[in-house]
């Protein structure tokens, strides 16, 4: 039986390239993207990776230092993956799932908002909300609340990545037949014991596989780290000081190999995942159903997550707005357009 499929295969394949060879525009477009690849990520990726040498290997593995980046690096990938993707399924749920969900397609769009905006923004917008002179932590707590460290890094990843998860299993809840959990409730489960034995398992590997992405996304990281890490320093930003700060290329070179071994990893089984684990339901015809509704309590409780988060989300915008004209953030609250003199006539960047 294999071999009259391998046959088939070879067939089908040669068909496809005499199909593909009767266009020459295609076979033009085919081969540029190919050197393009070649030329602009395998090549650059295979000189970052040739470039350190044994003893820059021994370096890595002998150093403390940079023992204890690596450490930090997947300490915060386990973190933030965790929480960013436990609330990008609340988020899910709520839209996807509770359809009496009050401002359900405002919390969509909240939820998507952090994709579309600049990397920094997010970093940035907590130190004007949470840092030493955040306007909330000392403007309306009077708090000398100290943001940089790890557990900054860990609140600012997640709301940045949240949006990542919540886009996957969106999806994935979305397609759940009602009737099954219609099923399970007319056999006597509700609530938790419903959600446990049916919805939950449906949906494990569309969480399996938006964790494997948000960790990629986390991993690639350099904004948030950049900005509120602090002294707790991870591969991306130890890389970029070693490259600026010392010009020591080779041994950045050894962190970012470290650091494209569980990127390459996690993709690859995030890939698996997608195309292996996947639960379906095989009914006569798609069902016209809503899914069940929830108790008053998950819904308020679910609502009130949301809520907190989607004014956390919104506020982050809010005062990078009021902050471009403000004199001075947190010491002097007149309102100004030098920033923007300054950013427009003479800020040579933007032009940049």
């Amino acid at each position: 039986m294999a071999k009259p499929e391998v046959a088939g295969k070879v067939r089908h394949a040669t068909t496809q390239i005499r199909r593909i060879a009767r266009d020459p525009v295609l076979v033009v477009a085919i081969l540029g993207i190919a050197l393009g690849t070649i030329i602009f990520i395998l090549y650059p990726l295979l000189k970052v990776i040739l470039l350190p040498s044994a003893d820059n290997w021994r370096a890595f593995l002998s150093r403390t230092r940079y023992l204890t980046v690596t450490k930090n690096t997947f300490r915060m990938v386990f973190l933030s993956t965790i929480s960013a993707t436990t609330l990008g399924y609340i988020f899910a749920y709520a839209t996807t799932r509770i359809k009496d969900m009050p401002l359900r397609g405002l919390f969509h769009w909240i939820a998507i908002l952090p994709l579309i905006s600049p990397p920094f923004v997010i970093g940035l917008s907590f130190i004007l909300l949470f840092g030493r002179r955040g306007i909330i932590t000392y403007s309306l707590l009077g708090l000398n609340f100290d943001l940089y460290g790890w557990h900054g890094l860990w609140f600012a990843q997640t709301i940045a990545f949240f949006p990542v998860a919540y886009m996957a299993l969106a999806g994935v809840l979305s397609k759940i037949n009602p009737s099954l959990e219609q099923a399970a409730q007319d056999m006597g489960a509700k609530g938790f014991t419903l959600f446990r034995t049916v919805t939950l398992p449906l949906t494990l590997p569309g969480i399996a596989a938006a964790a494997l992405l948000v960790a990629n996304f986390i991993l690639a990281d350099f904004g948030n780290p950049m900005l509120i890490g602090g002294n707790f320093s991870v591969l991306a930003t130890e890389a970029y000081m070693l490259i600026t700060g010392r010009y020591d290329t080779n041994m950045a070179a050894v962190l970012v190999s470290v650091l494209f071994i569980p990127s390459l990893v996690f993709f690859l089984a995030q890939r698996w995942v997608l195309g292996r684990k996947s639960f379906v339901t095989v009914t006569g015809k798609p069902s016209s159903m809503d899914p069940p509704s929830v108790s008053s309590v998950t819904k308020w409780v679910v609502f009130a997550i949301c809520s907190l988060i989607g004014l956390l989300v919104l506020s982050i915008y809010v005062v990078v707005f009021v902050g471009a004209f403000t004199e001075l953030w947190g010491v002097n609250w007149n309102l100004t357009l030098a920033n923007f003199e300054y950013t427009i006539f003479r800020g040579q960047e933007l032009w940049n």
